[in-house]
């Protein structure tokens, strides 16, 4: 392919929401903007929408653990059900059992394990076995997950970007960043941390559109992000084993992310005291089948139920985090403080959803 080099650069950033765009002098500047409403879910779901246009229905998976479908192959990890939970030899089991899988299993109980796996894979990265916008030949991607997880991981990822807009043969660069989300979890959403992760990426962004500058007359840029947040503000404990009892593969099978309770019902004069429960806790819903077929979550198999949690709770003790985070997403999609954002010196009209903008960049690459 002959080319001169990228013509279009293209930048995702993580859990930037649309309300932070006031604090963000270079990208303010830019001529179009607008907010983003997520998918439903967390990023692994909402990644495969902008970059695949695939919902989780379309993907057959709901966040980043399903249920096994014939046991596992790691049915030996039982035997640490065995441990006391929390001792120094369950943590030594949680940290094999994460090697071998492949994932963070440390707040998931060792006897629960063996009946889930963890699934799926983001759009940039080698293993997303969907078809992607992201791998048209004229696309080249530099990502956060290429480098080393330090304080200065952002700094190092548009260097290396600026550099590739000089050297790269091909017309697109994507580049992708994750930072910021994990500050957010971290601090909140307003905190100085928050604040000054914000403006850091404005400016690194407003570099990476100056070294754009230098190499091409018309300097295209196109920055999207994922989702916004929410400021934890309370918990909500669901303890289903109070209404059904342990859950095994026969009986029935939960898993609970920070927002999000996800139920496999195998018996089904479980449903009604499993349905009971979750109508009697405070801070959450259990999703009916109209609302799931309007985001994109119908398919059973992603859960015989879904309970999302009201805005700022979420589960605790959950099978995902020690402690609450600060600020969380996952919410109803619908909500203003999860929207995410795009922006372009560009392109006018943009998208406001997720499986727009895989429309828009589809369009733009291929038109390229």
């Amino acid at each position: 392919m002959d080319c001169k080099g990228p013509q279009l650069v293209v930048v995702f950033v993580d859990a930037l929401p649309w309300s932070s765009l006031p604090e963000m002098p270079f990208l303010r500047s830019m001529p179009y903007s607008g907010p983003m409403r997520p998918g439903f879910g967390y990023s692994i779901n909402v990644k495969a929408e902008l970059f695949a246009g695939l919902t989780p229905d379309d993907l057959g998976m709901l966040c980043e653990w399903m249920p096994t479908d014939n046991g596992s192959r790691h049915g030996w990890l039982k035997i640490g059900s065995m441990l006391p939970r929390n001792s120094i030899f369950d943590r030594l089991a949680h940290r094999v059992a994460s090697k071998v899988m492949g994932a963070h299993t440390f707040m998931i109980p060792m006897d629960v394990l063996p009946m889930f796996k963890p699934v799926g894979s983001v759009p940039y990265s080698d293993y997303f076995t969907r078809d992607t916008v992201l791998r048209d030949p004229k696309v080249e991607i530099v990502r956060y997950s290429d480098l080393p997880a330090v304080q200065s991981r952002d700094k190092e990822l548009f260097r290396i970007a600026s550099e590739r807009i000089v050297a790269s043969r091909k017309p697109v660069l994507f580049v992708a960043s994750a930072d910021l989300d994990h500050v957010t979890h971290a601090y909140g959403i307003g905190s100085r941390e928050h604040r000054d992760k914000v403006l850091e990426i404005d400016r690194l962004l407003a570099g990476l559109h100056a070294a754009l500058s230098g190499v091409v007359d018309t300097p295209k840029m196109l920055v999207v992000s994922d989702h916004g947040m929410a400021n934890v503000n309370g918990t909500v404990e669901l303890r289903l084993d109070r209404a059904a009892g342990r859950q095994s593969k026969d009986r029935y099978l939960y898993f609970l992310d920070a927002t999000l309770a996800r139920i496999w019902i195998g018996d089904p004069s479980l449903e009604e005291p499993i349905a009971g429960l979750i109508y009697d806790t405070p801070g959450i819903k259990l999703l009916d089948h109209s609302e799931r077929v309007k985001l994109g979550i119908a398919s059973a198999s992603l859960g015989d139920m879904i309970a999302l949690a009201d805005e700022g709770l979420v589960f605790h003790p959950s099978y995902v985090s020690r402690i609450p985070p600060a600020a969380m997403h996952g919410y109803h999609p619908d909500l203003a403080s999860q929207r995410g954002l795009v922006v372009s010196d560009f392109a006018s009209g943009l998208p406001n959803t997720t499986l727009g903008f895989h429309k828009l960049l589809h369009r733009t690459v291929s038109g390229i």
